[in-house]
């Protein structure tokens, strides 16, 4: 029976390839939209949520506000903070089990690190014995245990002890080709800015989209521990991160660092020319607040450096992605209930001939089997074809497979089946509700007065119209804003 129904959708393939082609493009078309739209706004939303214990992660923010004349405050909200001071917070309470530093490369300064600022340029000498420098943007400073900290694996190296030198220096997959090509860079030399040498230790894999860290080159802070400890809390210029002990209140656990804050932070108040002595002050406030990991790529605070994602603009993508595969289904619904009207004798043939409601099921489910196959092996391949366009014309990336969660993966097959069941199910359900008499007669235009079918039609312009106005009006929207003159010569 199974062979038979297989054959019998395949002739009418064959025989309507008109509707076979709009049918398979609509749907193709429909699945691919969902599976890039989706499949990025669920990857960007869980951003730094694969790294181990990312839970009990937070990073260490600092609030400073002032007044001259008590009338209006001023303040600044960042998300660095002293890296002396996060080491010895660190130490000082047990519900912190670990801690790691990043000084990114934009938070630069000559006096922090003796030998160099921001402007950073890498030179290598290659097989030939000539000299090839580079101008760098992504190179940052960090603790020794930043690869046990946070999960980056690791191509080459010990996460031990790949930073535990000064002057060693870790590259990401695509920096290593590119210094070195594919020979191996363990051992090898970069000069920094033609006065230090840092000898490559390690190699990890490129960073993933959904973080907020971004360095392409990790060199140790025991390069710099010296300067760090006599700056103390004059350094302003690092993102410092906590991992608490399981069952650790943050909010708590915040309030008492705060409490302690003129310990911490008693020597920048005098720099800032405060003179108070106790924890409440009238003319500053230096506080601090532990932001949980999975916040912080959906932040912006002052002197971080990525670019924040957008958590409303991911929701919205997601439940447009829903949309426009729903109204993919919509449309395929309607053209098979087209279709049938072609095949009413059919259909009356098969009734009359004692055909069951699970016959009629059966056919419809495996015609639709067919055609949603075809329309997900042409979705695939459109994928493949624009996901480079893509990156390169508009940064806009299609996440690989293997970088999507599982429940991301459940969540699309469900709707794959769903819309398979729906798209098998109403056609056969409409056929059924018709007797053999009125499918042989004249009366089978009754089909066309279907309320449901008009309802189906009627939703899905409205829903193509409101999504056409929400598209120019973010398209003029963004037009304005990148073209309006801002009167600055």
């Amino acid at each position: 029976m199974l062979l038979s129904y297989l054959k019998l959708s395949l002739r009418l393939l064959v025989r309507n390839p008109f509707f076979t082609f709009i049918n398979v493009v609509g749907l193709s078309i429909g699945f691919a939209v969902f599976f890039i739209l989706w499949q990025y706004a669920q990857y960007e939303l869980e951003s730094d949520q694969f790294h181990v214990d990312s839970k009990n992660i937070v990073r260490l923010g600092f609030d400073h506000r002032w007044t001259e004349k008590g009338n209006s405050w001023n303040g600044r909200k960042m998300g660095t903070n002293h890296l002396e001071v996060a080491r010895r917070i660190a130490l000082d309470f047990e519900e912190i089990t670990s801690f790691t530093r990043i000084i990114n490369q934009e938070n630069f300064r000559l006096g922090m690190i003796p030998f160099h600022s921001a402007e950073v340029v890498f030179s290598v000498i290659d097989h030939n014995n000539d000299k090839r420098a580079f101008n760098e943007t992504k190179l940052a400073y960090a603790d020794a245990n930043i690869f046990q900290f946070f999960t980056l694996p690791l191509i080459k190296g010990v996460p031990q002890t790949v930073l535990s030198k000064p002057y060693s220096i870790a590259l990401s997959e695509s920096k290593a080709r590119k210094y070195f090509g594919n020979t191996d860079c363990i051992g090898k030399t970069l000069e920094l800015n033609e006065t230090v040498s840092f000898t490559v230790t390690g190699v990890f894999r490129d960073l993933p989209h959904n973080t907020h860290l971004d360095f392409e080159m990790l060199a140790s802070t025991e390069t710099l521990k010296k300067s760090l400890i006599e700056m103390e809390t004059k350094n302003l210029g690092g993102h410092c991160y906590f991992r608490l002990r399981a069952g650790t209140d943050a909010v708590a656990l915040q309030e008492k660092i705060k409490s302690l804050k003129i310990k911490y932070w008693g020597e920048l108040l005098q720099l800032v020319g405060c003179q108070c002595k106790g924890n409440e002050c009238t003319v500053c406030d230096v506080n601090l607040f532990l932001q949980p990991l999975h916040e912080v790529p959906f932040s912006n605070y002052e002197t971080d450096y990525f670019i924040p994602k957008s958590k409303q603009i991911l929701t919205i993508l997601s439940v447009v992605s829903l949309v426009i595969l729903l109204m993919a289904f919509i449309n395929y619904i309607n053209l098979a209930i087209s279709l049938n009207h072609q095949r009413l004798k059919e259909f009356a043939a098969r009734k009359t001939l004692g055909a069951k409601p699970g016959d009629l099921i059966s056919q419809f489910t495996i015609e639709s089997g067919m055609i949603n196959a075809m329309a997900l092996l042409f979705a695939f391949t459109i994928i493949q074809l624009v996901r480079f366009p893509l990156e390169v014309m508009f940064s806009f990336y299609v996440p690989n497979w293997s970088e999507t969660s599982y429940l991301t993966v459940g969540i699309m097959m469900l709707a794959i089946v769903l819309g398979l069941l729906i798209t098998g199910f109403y056609p056969a359900l409409i056929t059924m509700r018709q007797t053999p008499k009125s499918l042989f007669g004249a009366s089978a235009t009754k089909l066309n007065k279907n309320v449901a079918g008009k309802l189906l039609t009627t939703s899905q312009y409205a829903v193509a119209i409101v999504l056409i106005i929400w598209t120019f009006a973010i398209c003029l929207q963004l037009d304005f804003i990148l073209n309006k003159d801002l009167g600055i010569n």
